[in-house]
């Protein structure tokens, strides 16, 4: 650090020891103590100030200062720097005066979390990850969390309320994302780069709540959602939301008295479904249309970062409208890289895993394929072999961590040298008496493990289960009577774990396909 620079940071410093550091000017949960910034990006600081206030910034060599508009908006641009493990504070001041430190700051590499309750479901939320609690000690990742059911009726500047970023520990790492940690735990190593993690997910949520008004009434079926929406908030007063409150509280204590009872009988303890009722919202908060980006996503707007990690998917599918599932996705894709600026920006996402419980769940998985591997800068994990049953919240959230670490090294940073990508169709092949089916996979080997198994063939407008035999990488399906084959599918099930046996390197699955000869 130049001597100038480190002493005028000494003096602002001692200052703010004796001024308010409330004073004038506001900053976003997003600029508080223990935040990383990227590394090798124009560092951007943003906030509010009295119209015509000076306001300056001083992070390490840096120093820059602007003066708050008409409307008391102000936005300071630093030069990039490279990554940094060596906390710095950053300096925010009026005039000449310090009015605010934001201490232990690094340079480094930030992610966001988006998405539902795969990706909200904690490191407490199971005892398999005790392990990663027990190493959490790693003070270069740190940690943003957004409370769930944030909700804003217009796009907001600042974070909400009482988010902040923490460091990670053992004490604090329990209330983080399994997947997003476990990620940014293997990046940290791999990488030797600080790690922010800004995580947004919210349990349920449908891709309308994650998308603004503008872009909502584009796609006609949401703007079908949305026309709903509005008209039932015509309706829904304050003692509407009280009557529904009292409703939701005399639900909840009988099902309190119901769990007591269960537990007195020795029987499984009833499960409590009933969301409770918002005060600005007729909805839920998982379905209210565009409240959830206005609250946790328009004010991280033109923020600098790597990349975004995606796990949404169980909700989307909406029974009403299930045809544009694609066209809601690629939506996603194309907002969220506006809104922070990028259009090429990294976006990962996870294909759904196995349970036995939604209907349409292969045709979820298909599309979510066809649009990770047609948009450019995306990449798909695979979860089809870390399922459970019964469990639309799957435990095993490490090894799904450590496959979407695995995209981000060899599509994010370059390190082509890593098997990262799952199997995927490269071509059909019909013949008169077989038909042979071509992986396109990463690495040098295919294996099938255990018995072949999962494919079905269509013949005579009927898919049935035909004669499989793997061959040097290659599945060669028969019928019996050597019928004409006119399609074939691989896991093409709500439940697929147990029929799962095409393996690429890495411990990477086959993606589920279905291909149908041309007519």
């Amino acid at each position: 650090m130049k001597v100038s620079a480190k002493i005028a940071l000494i003096g602002f410093a001692i200052a703010a020891a004796i001024v308010n550091l409330n004073a004038q000017i506001e900053l976003s949960g997003i600029y508080s103590d223990n935040m990383v910034v990227q590394r090798d990006a124009p560092i951007k600081i943003k906030g509010k100030a009295k119209s015509g206030t000076k306001v300056g910034v001083i992070f390490g060599e840096a120093k820059k200062q602007t003066v708050a508009d008409k409307e008391g908006k102000w936005e300071i641009e630093l030069d990039a720097q490279p990554a940094n493990n060596t906390p710095v504070d950053m300096v925010i001041y009026d005039g000449v005066k310090p009015v605010k430190t934001i201490k232990n700051v690094l340079v480094g590499d930030v992610w966001v979390l988006g998405g539902q309750s795969n990706m909200e479901m904690t490191l407490s939320s199971d005892p398999i990850y005790k392990p990663v609690i027990s190493r959490a000690d790693i003070p270069t990742i740190r940690y943003f969390r957004m409370p769930g059911a944030a909700l804003s009726e217009k796009p907001c500047e600042f974070t909400p309320k009482g988010a902040v970023w923490t460091v990670s520990t053992q004490k604090n790492a329990p209330a983080f994302s399994a997947v997003g940690y476990t990620f940014g735990e293997r990046l940290a190593k791999d990488i030797d780069v600080p790690i922010g993690l800004i995580y947004t997910a919210l349990g349920a949520s449908c891709m309308q709540t994650w998308m603004p008004e503008e872009d909502l009434v584009k796609i006609p079926a949401l703007s079908l959602i949305l026309k709903k929406f509005n008209e039932e908030k015509k309706g829904y007063t304050k003692d509407t939301y009280k009557k529904k409150l009292a409703e939701y509280e005399a639900a909840y204590a009988k099902h309190k008295k119901d769990v007591e009872e269960a537990k007195k009988n020795k029987k499984a303890a009833p499960i409590f479904s009933m969301p409770r009722p918002m005060e600005n919202t007729p909805w839920p908060a998982y379905s209210t249309p565009c409240y959830l980006y206005n609250a946790k996503i328009a004010p991280l707007a033109g923020l600098p970062i790597k990349g975004i990690l995606w796990y949404q998917g169980e909700s989307a599918f909406d029974a009403n409208y299930p045809e544009c599932f694609e066209e809601k996705f690629r939506a996603i894709v194309d907002i969220w890289r506006r809104n922070f600026n990028n259009p090429e920006l990294p976006f990962l996402c996870v294909q759904i895993a196995s349970y036995d419980g939604r209907k349409n769940w292969p045709e979820v998985r298909l599309l979510q394929h066809k649009v990770a591997s047609s948009v450019p800068n995306m990449a798909i994990a695979t979860a089809i072999d870390l399922g459970e049953k019964n469990n639309i919240h799957p435990k095993f959230k490490e090894e799904l961590g450590r496959r979407l670490e695995q995209l981000a090294l060899k599509k994010v940073y370059g390190k082509d040298d890593i098997v990262a990508e799952s199997p995927t169709l490269k071509s059909v092949k019909y013949g008169r008496n077989n038909t042979k089916v071509h992986f396109k996979f990463d690495g040098k080997k295919l294996e099938c493990r255990g018995e072949p198994r999962g494919f079905e063939i269509l013949v005579n407008d009927k898919w049935v289960k035909p004669n499989i035999n793997f061959v040097n990488n290659t599945v060669v399906l028969k019928t019996e009577t050597g019928e004409r084959i006119d399609g074939v599918r691989y896991l093409w099930k709500i439940w697929a774990q147990p029929d799962v046996c095409i393996y690429g390197e890495n411990n990477l699955p086959a993606l589920p396909f279905e291909h149908k000869r041309k007519k």
